[in-house]
């Protein structure tokens, strides 16, 4: 697990049994409590797959770090800056400020792959990216969104819904869009569109081992039951 605090400090804990820690293999036990990693500056978001940490700070640059014998972050220079940043177990993910989406494999991760260009935003949800670009149409790396209404497709064949869409998740068969309000919607895969009631309104959405995560404007997050097809509140 990592947490960014107040103060932009990075913090970790857990086994870190494949080096994702940057300190080498098995060396932290999850008894151990909570490190403070050593970044070059505030930190906006961590992401990372098997054996690597990637570190974005406040200022759009990149760093990573491997299952080394120390912490010491090196920059992405690829990248000059960076917006925003995901993983899952097989890739991580980067969007940079010009709208390019990139993607790295955990086995190759001195790699990184044009995914798509022109983009918003995006989520990964294990080999699969999903996006929206900046002329509101939805796309992912494997070309399968969920149906949609007839009316949100253009002469090509796009998928352009009829609202600002400013974030899209899918897992599974499971589709969440939100407008610029924060307004939930769910793809139900049979052509239809329907709005979701939510406590406040979403300021994050994204898909995070394997559980749809919705942050809410009052601070609290929900999760999405694939079982009852409903949310529910994110213990802890």
């Amino acid at each position: 697990s990592f947490v960014v605090d107040a103060d932009g400090a990075l913090w970790a804990a857990g086994e870190n049994r494949w080096g994702q820690m940057g300190e080498g293999y098995a060396i932290t036990a999850p008894q151990g409590g909570w490190v403070q990693v050593p970044a070059p500056g505030a930190v906006a978001d961590v992401a990372g797959t098997t054996g690597r940490l990637l570190v974005l700070l406040t200022d759009g640059s990149l760093w990573t770090v491997g299952a080394g014998s120390g912490q010491e972050l090196e920059r992405v220079t690829r990248f000059p800056v960076v917006v925003s940043l995901a993983s899952s177990q097989q890739y991580a993910a980067v969007l940079t400020a010009d709208g390019d989406l990139y993607r790295s494999s955990s086995q190759t991760p001195e790699q990184w792959e044009l995914a798509a260009r022109d983009v918003s935003s995006f989520t990964i949800s294990g080999s699969e990216l999903y996006w929206v670009t900046k002329g509101n149409q939805l796309s992912s790396s494997g070309g399968y969104v969920a149906s949609a209404p007839d009316s949100w497709y253009d002469d090509m064949g796009n998928l352009v819904p009829e609202f600002y869409v400013h974030e899209m998740a899918q897992l599974k068969s499971v589709c969440l869009l939100t407008d610029g309000d924060g307004t939930l919607y769910r793809l139900p895969g049979d052509g239809t569109v329907e709005e979701v009631s939510t406590p406040a309104a979403v300021t994050g959405l994204y898909v995070q081992g394997g559980t749809l995560i919705l942050e809410l404007e009052d601070g609290t997050a929900q999760t999405w039951n694939e079982e009852t097809g409903r949310l529910q509140a994110l213990t802890v």
